[in-house]
């Protein structure tokens, strides 16, 4: 498996510092700039964590509203305002945010992660003009449906099938299709 095999590699890298955190709060993005800075700093960041739970809107709870807000958009803006220093004083740097075709689409029961991918795809653009003066880039990844863990878990075969007939090719959508456009960027 790709994930797998580049993870191995990575574990055998001499800069690989690993944290345990919650980018959903301050505290845990300071956690990991401390760690990118202790092994030279970051010039790369990939804002890949989110959650995705489903919620018939009129069930929908703030907490579970405030939740998915709380790593999927906040989450994204405190680990780029942490690693943004380093950029800064690098010269340079790459910031590639995961965010979702759902947000073009809609989905149902999903309004809480589609507006938070919304606000993600909002950031970059409001971002990308103001530091890219800096030398750093900005770009959001909006892939569809992608049958990682999760998704699948929680995905009703009727709605995978429904997205492969939706598609040019039809088939599932894999992580590993999106690997190529994020190392791209």
């Amino acid at each position: 498996d790709l994930a797998a095999g580049a993870l191995a590699d990575l574990k055998s890298h001499p800069a690989l510092s690993t944290v345990a955190a919650s980018i959903a709060r301050e505290p845990g993005a300071q956690a990991i700039a401390a760690a990118a800075e202790a092994i030279g700093g970051a010039q790369i960041l990939v804002n890949n964590a989110g959650i995705f739970p489903t919620s018939p809107f009129e069930d929908m709870s703030f907490e579970q509203w405030k939740a998915v807000i709380d790593v999927n958009l906040h989450g994204t803006f405190l680990v780029t305002k942490a690693l943004f220093p380093q950029m800064k004083a690098a010269g340079w740097g790459r910031i590639i945010n995961i965010g979702s075709s759902s947000f073009l689409t809609g989905a149902p029961n999903a309004t809480h992660y589609i507006a938070s991918k919304g606000g993600v795809l909002g950031f970059a653009r409001g971002l990308a003009g103001e530091i890219g003066k800096y030398g750093i880039t900005v770009n959001t990844v909006t892939p569809g449906l992608t049958t990682t863990g999760t998704a699948l878990a929680q995905t009703p075969p009727e709605v995978l099938e429904a997205k492969r007939r939706g598609r040019a090719v039809p088939r599932d959508q894999a992580p590993g299709d999106i690997v190529g456009a994020v190392l791209f960027l």
